[in-house]
């Protein structure tokens, strides 16, 4: 009967649609959020159709009374779907706040600042509900952002004036990016991307030169502001005895 074919038809695609989705439902951290919506998209679409001929077929065999299978497989993936379509609508946010502060100009950015809206991310992901917390792409973006404010003092070292355009050729020139990055259209995120928590030991080492130099510097200049000075003359006054008064006139003055 064209029934039954259409039943095994129905199981078959539903075993399909299993597999596929533990093999490829998007619970990995790294994967970017617009590509994460897409997926599941995708995969509520089948399921929704899947689901519908499955209905379809259950309701023909009861018509012909045949004898109905419970199937109730695709259930899970649906509450699934759900909980991730809610997991990475709220990590989109997340990461849309983080790419706007990766594509902030090295030069006009402020540390601190940064330090300020790393915090505010956290507590953002403190406050989602605890089904969220079971996902990769969870602690993913978690960890990203307590990476991101260990650096952070590093960055404020780094946007020291101490460090001069020969101190960054040297620190990309450790790093092997001689040549590839612009220090005028400099991010956030090429910083971040230099592994600033693998290469700190190096990171350091230019910045404490750099700190030793513009010391040297500023000494320098206090020297030749102290000789260029001029020279200060001093006048001493000198004392002279008074004279001695005139005996003579004393004398006259008593006759």
């Amino acid at each position: 009967m064209k029934i039954v074919t259409e039943d095994k038809l129905v199981e078959q695609k539903i075993s399909e649609i299993l597999q596929d989705w533990e093999k490829n439902k998007p619970v990995q951290g790294n994967i970017k959020p617009d590509i994460a919506t897409n997926t599941l998209m995708i995969f509520e679409g089948r399921v929704t159709r899947v689901k519908e001929e499955f209905d379809m077929v259950c309701r023909a065999k009861e018509a012909l009374d045949l004898d109905l299978s419970a199937d109730d497989r695709l259930e899970p993936v649906l509450e699934e779907l759900r909980d991730l379509k809610s997991v990475w609508s709220s990590l989109a946010k997340i990461w849309q706040s983080i790419y706007e502060i990766r594509d902030t100009l090295w030069s006009t950015v402020v540390p601190r600042k940064i330090r300020s809206q790393l915090d505010g991310l956290v507590n953002s992901t403190k406050d989602m509900p605890n089904r969220m917390r079971q996902y990769a792409a969870f602690e993913y973006v978690q960890e990203s952002l307590r990476l991101y404010l260990k650096i952070n003092p590093l960055l404020i070292d780094l946007k020291s004036e101490a460090l001069r355009e020969r101190h960054w050729r040297q620190l990309f020139k450790a790093l092997r990016l001689d040549g590839r990055l612009a220090l005028s259209e400099m991010t956030v995120g090429n910083i971040w991307d230099l592994d600033l928590k693998r290469n700190e030991s190096l990171v350091r080492d230019i910045i404490v030169v750099a700190q030793g130099e513009m010391a040297l510097e500023e000494f320098l200049k206090q020297v030749w502001q102290y000789e260029e000075a001029p020279e200060l003359f001093f006048c001493t006054r000198t004392l002279h005895p008074a004279p001695a008064p005139c005996t003579e006139d004393l004398t006259c003055t008593c006759k």
